[in-house]
């Protein structure tokens, strides 16, 4: 017959051992370095599952865990075999191979292929180690909506002014987010060889809506006549993760081309004499 205490002992184990491996699972949340994990609707009406990790030990494999909304049941209770079918490296699969090691990490791009259009999924990524246990990144579910394309239609003008040697030149630039959703953009310039700075670094602009933002240029005051600089104006959206990979770079080109005083000519007139012999 078994005693009351032996009974009490054994309902201890088993619940220690049942918080053990849910801690065991929260303290694997880090045991990639996942540096970046960006959910991004494409052109064709799929979502693009990305993620880069900095370092990986003892990882065997990934998988992604989806939900209809960031409170979905299915991320409180992850499990493998909730894995759903991604693309990546153009085959099916629902386990993607780790590719990194403890001194380096990996870039994956995946695709999931079954989304309705409109639709907002959420996903969250799994991991198995080579011991067959499991982690999930319970605090890097991302979101996105098929069809929701935010920076797929950027019109920017272009400028092309001239100055002198040593002046400052302000090029005006107007965007216009043509669109669905509102959104925030980084306004850089990233190959510039003369002295360049952005106005508003940061500008939001709604759905349709229309900003300008001003780039100085400080032409050199070495600077011969005929010098130029052309520099790409880079426009990217802000996002918490990291820029999404693989977008079209929504750059325009500026020109400036230096001046140096105006070209005069001087002609010295001599009077004409005449002498009659």
């Amino acid at each position: 017959m078994i005693s009351k205490r032996w009974l009490t002992i054994t309902t201890i184990l088993a619940f220690s051992i049942v918080v053990l491996t849910t801690l065991h699972v929260a303290a694997q949340d880090r045991a990639v370095d996942l540096e970046v994990f960006i959910a991004e609707p494409t052109q064709d009406d799929h979502i693009e599952l990305f993620f880069e990790t900095g370092s990986e030990d003892s990882t065997a494999e990934f998988f992604f865990v989806r939900g209809t909304s960031i409170d979905d049941p299915v991320f409180t209770s992850p499990s493998p075999s909730l894995a759903i079918t991604v693309t990546y490296n153009s085959t099916p699969t629902r386990f993607i191979t780790a590719q990194g090691n403890a001194g380096s990490g990996f870039t994956y791009d995946a695709f999931d292929e079954d989304v309705v259009d409109g639709q907002e999924y959420c996903y969250m990524i799994g991991e198995r180690e080579f011991d067959s246990s499991v982690a999930y990144y319970l605090n890097d579910i991302r979101c996105a909506t098929v069809g929701d394309l935010a920076v797929t239609d950027l019109a920017v003008t272009a400028s092309t002014l001239s100055g002198d040697a040593g002046e400052m030149i302000t090029h005006t630039l107007f965007i216009t987010n043509n669109g669905n959703r509102d959104q925030q953009f980084i306004v850089t310039v990233p190959n510039k060889i003369w002295p360049t700075q952005v106005t508003s670094p940061i500008v939001f602009i709604p759905s349709g809506g229309s900003i300008s933002s001003t780039v100085k240029v400080t032409i050199p005051g070495g600077a011969s006549n005929g010098d130029s600089d052309t520099a790409d104006i880079r426009i990217s959206r802000q996002d918490n993760a990291g820029q999404p990979p693989n977008l079209p770079p929504y750059t325009i080109t500026t020109t400036v081309t230096t001046q140096v005083g105006d070209s005069v000519t001087y002609y010295n007139y001599l009077p004409i004499i005449r002498m009659d012999n």
